[in-house]
């Protein structure tokens, strides 16, 4: 028996609405590569949450989600690659400050005025505790995001600046103000602390990049991970030709009609049955089968079978 085991994993628990995004690709087949992403601009009407068979309330179940593909979106034959993924949160970065209470600790400054209003929320003391910071490239002009590097929050409270008699050193940040920064919180500045921000005592002189006063970064919430769904939309699925091959059928002698019924014996297909003579001998040349345009009735499986 295993002793000392704990699970550290468990479900995530986020609403489709507020803290994912949904992007949707399109091909009509596996040789034609998809280009673009789409945004969806309703991820709720997506992706559905599921109610905990163990509450009798309206309790949601971590981690169990299901897909809902509405037709208006997902109208056309061929394979849709969904990426769902934590939303992001883009702004820029206003200072690299200082606490003036604390000159130890650095972090990032931004100001919540500028921040989109269904974002704002999120802004409040701590309240993006675990977020991960990206960084836009802006020397770049395709502004592309900078590669495999990320930082994580570890604190955000609303903050002020005052002025300082004494400017930032160099390694409290790429900042060009001679402020400090304290709390207040009736600011519409935010101060970010990030991990990692702190120089190794190995090399006490070489803090990590934190950002540079301007650059533009992407916070993302860490409630889960990103995921790439395929949903294929075909003409038969593999119950319909378990019925071509395994489903009852009747053909009619004087007529040809081929009918084929489903495993509630309705009728699912039909085909007129004919052959091509020759023009000379008359002799059978082609055996064919040629789908109809509309059902005849009056080969159901209930008429034939109670002749």
């Amino acid at each position: 028996m295993a002793t000392g085991i704990f699970s550290t994993k468990r479900g995530a628990d986020f609403n489709p609405a507020t803290d994912c995004e949904i992007l949707m690709s399109f091909t009509p087949n596996r040789t034609t590569v998809p280009s673009v992403f789409t945004k969806l601009a309703n991820p709720q009407d997506i992706l559905l949450q599921l109610q905990n068979p163990n509450s009798t309330s309206t309790e949601f179940m971590g981690g169990a989600y299901t897909l809902k593909l509405p037709s208006n979106i997902f109208s056309l034959k061929g394979i849709y690659t969904l990426l769902i993924r934590p939303i992001e949160i883009r702004c820029t970065i206003v200072d690299c400050g200082i606490l003036d209470s604390a000159s130890n600790i650095r972090g990032l400054i931004l100001d919540t005025a500028s921040i989109d209003s269904q974002f704002i929320n999120r802004f409040t003391n701590n309240g993006l505790i675990g977020y991960r910071l990206e960084f836009l490239n802006t020397t770049n002009a395709t502004n592309q995001k900078v590669p495999n590097y990320f930082l994580i929050v570890t604190s955000n409270n609303l903050v002020e600046s005052v002025n300082s008699a004494v400017a930032a050193a160099p390694t409290a940040g790429n900042s060009t103000k001679a402020i400090r920064y304290r709390l207040n919180d009736r600011s519409s500045l935010t101060m970010l602390t990030l991990t990692p921000s702190s120089a190794s005592s190995l090399n006490p002189n070489n803090f990590p990049f934190i950002g540079n006063t301007g650059d533009s970064i992407i916070l993302s919430n860490p409630y889960f991970n990103s995921t790439m769904v395929e949903v294929e939309f075909v003409d038969y699925d593999t119950e319909s030709l378990a019925i071509m091959m395994m489903g009852n059928s009747s053909r009619s002698v004087s007529d040809g009609i081929l009918s084929i019924y489903n495993f509630d014996n309705d009728i699912y297909y039909q085909a007129n049955l004919y052959q091509i003579l020759d023009k000379l001998t008359g002799k059978p040349q082609f055996e064919l089968k040629q789908k109809r345009d509309s059902l005849d009735f009056t080969k159901t499986w209930t008429n034939i079978s109670n002749l």
